[in-house]
């Protein structure tokens, strides 16, 4: 018994060895990866883009900048 499962685990070992790409771990890693990597450049857009807004003294909603985000109707 012992030995058969030693066996398949070094079969499994081999098999990860020969290609990396089908194992379930790196996988993972690498779909990750490639999110962060995603997300981080979205960020650098939004980012520059409240930047040059900044610069240039352009509100970042509407025309006037001193409102409240969210009006309260007076509706109860």
């Amino acid at each position: 018994m012992y030995h058969n499962e030693a066996t398949q685990a070094g079969k499994a070992f081999l098999a990860r060895l020969k290609a990396p790409e089908k194992d379930v771990a790196n996988q993972i890693r690498n779909q990750r990866l490639h999110q962060v990597n995603e997300d981080r450049n979205r960020l650098v857009l939004i980012i520059t883009s409240i930047i040059f807004l900044g610069r240039h003294k352009i509100p970042l909603r509407g025309h006037q900048d001193d409102r409240r985000l969210l009006e309260r109707s007076n509706e109860a």
